[in-house]
């Protein structure tokens, strides 16, 4: 999946933090990302 940089603050691949964002995922992968969020 290719998501500019800046729309993505966190990656979690079954549920751990994942900071290799070029991993390749197994198909019982779950994956989440998140983006980043301002509140003021």
């Amino acid at each position: 999946m290719k998501v500019p940089g800046n729309f993505v603050h966190l990656v979690m691949v079954n549920n751990q933090m994942e900071r290799d964002r070029g991993r390749e995922l197994a198909d019982d992968d779950e994956l989440m990302v998140m983006p980043p969020v301002g509140a003021g």
